[in-house]
């Protein structure tokens, strides 16, 4: 009996049919590639949602909406091919890319539209726009996300916290501020958050085709069906004459195609490697990206006055990190550590409860006074003051997304391994209140003559504020942060035969 040769000393080939080694990517390779893949589609996302707002403001002041939301159109359908081709299924029938094509359409081309439709030449204030068309469309986003999983309750704190600290970034870009949600463009603002809703169900819808398998066949869809509505707007727009050829000249216009065709292809890579989360973080940190470009075209570019408050901006962005890790869903519900004594666990939640009754009631109590101090156009003096609810100030928000993120921590029967983390998550958010709690939401009223709010600022008019939160908000947030201690207090390690059979399965599941 004779043994068979080997051929592969003699450089013949291989003795052993199948893949060459060299060919297959080890388990930890492939986790590396993916994260890293996920990285860089987050961070392209993100400068990418950024270069979109700055270049479609430049944009509006020279082009039409239609003509806005035909290249925004267009470069969606330019990202869907550099992110997944063109896909070689066919739709089986028409219920199958009809709804893929509609919410394209109102994601990729009738978004685009409302929005830049109600826009004016300096209104509303650009700290609003962006706030109403990035953070809140990415809390919108991430809110539908978490809602199901057991864990909904911290999710939903978390987003509360990261939507606080958006707004509190964008409030503090100069001071005074003209960030005044619902007061002077209300039926603009709620138009905006129309067009978000429009563009989540597109997100949900291709997140959900990712999870079957079929993302690249579901965006070209959703792409046409955005091209087909671009035609329809573009087509009524000329008919009723807002619409011309001059409307699509201008290296604006065209950066911000350019900046829809990055968003749209970060975004299907994201979705192809996760879920909607990371595409709805990106956009709520906007405002905290945006303000790091103010910063460096201070020291680049513009060499005058400064108009941002740091300090407030840097608490609000600590804020909006901390809010977005307590917002992610654990993987694979993150194993417990150990069960926790029902009298911790009743503690925990009693805090957590105590500390959101205390941030909800504060938000109905006094915060915040303003004196304001003109000279008219006619030369008389005008003197007014106003008081602000504790709803109208950021830190009644820090503290209610901070205590309801409690709530859901210590709602856990037991300790989570990623536990520690939240309860850090919390601190640093508590640490960062006092930075930001004393930013107003509303610095515009409706009983003030406009031409002396158009001067604040100025040497014509000025605004004052003084005080802060109401107290309860600063007991809600010392409230969450012993509910979370309480929660985080037990931990008993896990016995050594578990570790080993965690071990020993985690080895079988990378040899196969």
């Amino acid at each position: 009996m004779t043994s068979e040769p080997d051929d592969t000393r003699e450089g013949k080939g291989r003795a052993r049919p199948g893949p060459s080694p060299s060919l297959v990517l080890r388990p930890e390779a492939s986790v590396r590639r993916g994260v890293a893949l996920k990285a860089a589609g987050f961070i392209v996302l993100l400068l990418s949602s950024v270069a979109a707002s700055v270049f479609g403001t430049e944009a509006h002041q020279y082009s039409s909406p239609a003509a806005l939301a035909a290249v925004a159109a267009a470069g969606a359908f330019l990202g869907v091919l550099v992110a997944v081709g063109l896909p070689g299924e066919r739709a089986r029938g028409l219920r199958e890319w009809l709804p893929q094509a509609f919410v394209g359409a109102g994601g990729f081309a009738v978004a685009p539209w409302l929005v830049m439709a109600n826009r004016y030449t300096d209104a509303p204030p650009g700290s609003e726009v962006v706030f109403f068309t990035t953070a809140a469309w990415g809390a919108m986003l991430a809110i539908s996300a978490a809602v199901g999983p057991p864990t909904r309750i911290r999710r939903i704190g978390g987003v509360l916290l990261a939507l606080a600290g958006a707004a509190a970034v964008v409030g503090n870009w100069e001071r005074p501020s003209s960030f005044s949600p619902f007061v002077r463009y209300g039926r603009e603002e709620l138009l905006m958050l129309l067009a978000g809703a429009l563009w989540v169900t597109l997100v949900l819808v291709l997140a959900a085709a990712a999870r079957r398998k079929s993302l690249p066949a579901a965006a070209l869809r959703a792409s046409l069906g955005g091209i087909g509505a671009a035609i329809v707007i573009g087509g009524a727009s000329a008919g009723a004459g807002t619409l011309t050829v001059a409307d699509l000249a201008g290296g604006g216009l065209w950066a911000f195609g350019i900046a829809a065709v990055f968003v749209t292809a970060s975004t299907l890579v994201l979705l192809r490697r996760g879920s909607a989360y990371e595409v709805a973080s990106a956009y709520v940190l906007v405002p905290a990206a945006m303000t790091l470009l103010l910063l460096l075209e201070q020291v680049f570019g513009a060499r005058g006055p400064n108009p941002l408050l740091i300090w407030p901006i840097l608490g609000g962005t600590v804020s909006t990190a901390a809010g977005l890790w307590l917002a992610r869903a654990e993987r694979d519900d993150s194993p417990d550590l150990a069960s926790r004594p029902r009298l911790l666990r009743t503690a925990g939640l009693v805090f957590g409860a105590v500390a959101t009754c205390a941030a909800l009631v504060a938000l109905v109590l006094p915060g915040m006074s303003a004196s304001v101090t003109a000279i008219r156009a006619d030369g008389t003096s005008f003197e007014a003051s106003f008081g602000l609810w504790g709803a109208e100030m950021a830190g009644t928000w820090l503290a209610l997304g901070v205590a309801v993120a409690s709530v859901g921590i210590a709602m856990r029967r037991s300790v989570p391994r990623v536990g520690w983390s939240q309860g850090a998550a919390v601190l640093a958010a508590a640490v960062a209140w006092p930075l930001a709690a004393a930013t107003p939401l509303r610095t515009l009223t409706a009983f003030i003559p406009s031409d002396v709010q158009v001067d604040y600022g100025s040497e014509f008019a000025r605004i004052d504020f003084s005080g802060g939160p109401p107290i309860l908000a600063i007991l809600a947030l010392v409230g969450a942060l012993f509910a979370v201690a309480v929660t985080l207090s037990y931990r008993t390690p896990v016995a050594s035969e578990e570790v080993a059979a965690r071990d020993e399965q985690g080895r079988e599941v990378v040899s196969q």
